[in-house]
């Protein structure tokens, strides 16, 4: 299952469903602050998490880099207090909101790339020749 938590996004002046994210605080390694964002969205703690895949949201526009993780839930609830960012949050099959990415319900690239990613490193799909 998949967590997808609602953002007020100002800029667009609407609530997005989208993977929790954010960036690593100043100190912070990508996966710490991965590990961080995602407690602070969710309130819940991460057992293994793992670099899935880097990508550039906007080539030709920033340099910016985005870094996609998976992992685990653990079942704890996260020990480091929330600082505003939590979220409602919704857990859905991967097959199910990886196939909503493919049809276009996900606004947010970053959110679509990350579970159609996960799907293809987790789901069992085809196999073999790209035909």
């Amino acid at each position: 299952r998949v967590a997808l938590v609602e953002q007020y996004r100002h800029l667009l002046g609407r609530v997005l469903r989208e993977v929790p994210a954010g960036s690593p605080k100043p100190g912070e390694t990508l996966e710490e602050g991965a590990r961080r964002e995602f407690e602070e969205e969710t309130g819940l703690e991460i057992a293994e998490l793992r670099p899935l895949v880097k990508f550039y949201p906007s080539v030709g526009i920033t340099d910016q880099v985005g870094h996609v993780f998976i992992g685990r839930v653990s079942g704890k609830k996260a020990t480091r207090p929330s600082v505003g960012d939590r979220s409602r949050v919704e857990w859905e099959s991967l097959a199910s909101a990886a196939f909503q990415a493919g049809q276009g319900v996900f606004e947010n690239g970053g959110t679509a790339l990350s579970l159609v990613m996960a799907a293809s490193a987790l789901l069992d799909g085809p196999r073999g020749g790209t035909s």
